[in-house]
Order: structure tokens, then sequence, then C-alpha cells
């Protein structure tokens, strides 16, 4: 993608992304700064796209001496803040998992934290929010009691393990928070039983992969995670058919799950999007790459414009419910007219008949 048709604010985002994603292939890329740059704007473009880490990293270590001081000084307290974001994450993770093992039940936490290690190469260059766990719907009432005795809170809805696939657990997710004595939420923790969300269709449950893990090293102390394969899977499912690719960070950790993954790896990953009928999710997403990162290795992926375009600008952010453009782009995912089909139907059966049981 040309700078020319960007704003000079899209194009350094993108440029300095480039440089972030594909320094190992030693591809020269010149970050030059516009002197039209308005940095508020770019600051705001770092926050909607999710990426401030990536583009701290580079512009610091790429152009250190050509950034406002203002500027800089913006970055490096976003540094710090997700430094020690990071640092509490991996903590409050340790002590939830500890304290469901002492209940014989195994959690396995995927994205955030775990991602980042295995495809960032460290946690402190991807932000995380969220601390995600894999865990069977039938375990769901005995982690409700577990989270209650460590000071949390159902959030958004309650369960009734009777009624599960009546619930907002069972269709989305199952959320607890935890606040501070100011009654901010701190920690956010969020249980799923699929990778995927049940109203999207995509026949796919945790269940299926409990021995495909890996212990995963965090200093002296290791956690175990799904290994890289399906850990990209999960990836593609969340970033591709739940987001649609609304973000650059979804394309940059696309970029580098490819990047890490082997030949072999690359070609089991393949074979599982099809299984799962995620695979022009999949290359929606390389086309993506080819379209505003110049990834030479899927030039001949053509993706929409459109999309595109709606995805720089970020008007692909937010949920389902406040984006009714994300629908659309949804069902052209899809791999193919049936599965479009039904996924339509189950989203029309959620929104008519589901979701006010537990609005």
């Amino acid at each position: 993608m040309k700078n020319s048709d960007l704003s000079p604010e899209l194009a350094l985002l993108v440029n300095c992304l480039k440089d972030f994603v594909y320094k190992d292939f030693k591809q020269t890329n010149e970050i030059v700064l516009d002197p039209d740059i308005d940095w508020t704007k770019f600051q705001q473009l770092l926050n909607t796209h999710g990426v401030p880490l990536p583009v701290y990293h580079t512009l610091l270590f790429r152009i250190p001496n050509s950034i406002p001081i203002e500027f800089k000084k913006k970055l490096h307290q976003i540094q710090n803040f997700s430094r020690k974001r990071n640092r509490n994450l991996f903590f409050e993770t340790s002590k939830v998992i500890a304290a469901a093992s002492d209940k014989n039940i195994t959690l396995l936490p995927y994205k955030g934290l775990p991602f980042a290690k295995q495809f960032y190469g460290n946690i402190f260059q991807r932000s995380s929010v969220d601390i995600d766990f894999a865990l069977g719907l039938d375990k769901f009432q005995d982690i409700k009691d577990i989270m209650l005795s460590l000071g949390y809170e159902e959030y958004k809805s309650e369960i009734n393990h009777d009624l599960i696939k009546d619930s907002r657990a069972y269709y989305l997710d199952y959320p607890f928070i935890k606040r501070n004595k100011n009654g901010q939420i701190v920690f956010n923790v969020e249980f799923h039983w699929t990778p995927s969300h049940q109203i999207l269709n995509i026949p796919i449950s945790f269940d299926e992969f409990n021995d495909q893990t890996v212990d995963l090293p965090f200093g002296a102390k290791s956690i175990k995670t799904f290994d890289k394969v399906y850990q990209a899977l999960f990836a593609i499912i969340h970033h591709g058919n739940v987001d649609c690719w609304g973000k650059l960070k979804h394309l940059v950790d696309l970029a580098l799950i490819l990047n890490a993954l082997n030949e072999k790896q690359t070609l089991d990953l393949e074979a599982l999007c099809k299984k799962y009928h995620i695979f022009n999710s999949l290359q929606i997403g390389r086309g993506f790459l080819a379209t505003i990162f110049d990834d030479p290795r899927y030039q001949h992926i053509k993706v929409s414009s459109k999309w595109v375009n709606d995805t720089l600008l970020g008007k692909l952010a937010g949920k389902w419910s406040e984006n009714k453009m994300k629908f659309w782009y949804y069902l052209s995912s899809r791999d193919n007219f049936n599965d479009k089909m039904k996924a339509t139907l189950s989203i029309l059966k959620y929104q008519l008949f589901i979701k006010s049981k537990f609005d």
C-alpha cells in the first residue's frame, strides 16, 4: 500500500508495524516522519488499533531523535504502564490456575500473555487486557465457586447451571471481574468452552484439544497452554471471524504467527482451518497482509478494498451489537454458502429468541 494513499498518521503507523513484523526478514523499510503529522491523531490511532507497544518499540529503536519530546514521554508512560500491567496479569493468571488446581480443575490460558510469549517472543511487546481460560462447559459451576472465593464477582450475567444452554456463558463467554477498594475493575477473567462464539456456528470446542498443550516458561515459572498451531487456530477464529480483522493488531498477530510457524506447522494450521471451515478467513487475513503491509508471500490473494479501508479507519471497532457492519463481513469470511446460511440462521435465532433471556 502506497503511503500516498494514507493520511500521514496512518502511513507512519503502517510503516512502524511493517518494520516490527518483518524485521527478522531484513527487509528495508525507511521510516520518514511527515512534517504534517498530527501526534494527537497518531496517538488515537494507536489506541484504536491496539498497537502502542509495537509502535513504541519501533520508534524508539529506529528514529528516537525524531520523535517530539512530549510524545516520547507518552510512549515511555505507555510502556511502563503496560509492563506493570502484564506482570500483574501473569501473577493473577498463576493465582487463578493454582486455585483451580487445588480443586482438581485444569485451566488452560490462551490468547493474551501466552500468545505474546509464543509469537512476540516476550510479554512486553503486546498489550493484554483480559485473562482468558479454556474450560469445559461442565466445569462452569465449579469455577464460579472458585472465582467467588478469590474475590471476583460474576459480570454481565449470572449462570444457572441447570439452564446452562439458556445462558450468556454458553453463547458468548463467562466473565468475572475483581474490583479494587474504589470499585474500579482491576482484572477481567473470562472462561470459554469454545474459541468461537456459539452463535457464529463454528462447530468447535476446547475439549477436542486438551492434549495439544505445552509448558510455556515465564522466567522461573511455567504455564501450560496450547501449542503454537492450536494457539494460532484460535487466534484466527477470534481475529478473523469474531472481530473480522477489524484492527491492525489482529494483522500484526497473524503476520507473526505466519513468520513463526515452519512449513509443516503451516500445513497443519491450514488443514485445521479447512476442517473447521475457517480457511477463507485465514486467506482474507493473508490478503490484508499483502494489501496493507506489502507482504510478498500473499500478493496473489485479493481482498475487498472497502473492507481494508474500514479496518484502517477503525470502522470495525466495537461489539457486534454496536456495529452491524461486522455481520456482513463475517458472512463474507465463511467458507461456503451452506456455512453462511447456517450462521445467518444461528445469529437470527440468538437475536430473536435467546438474547432477551439474559439481557
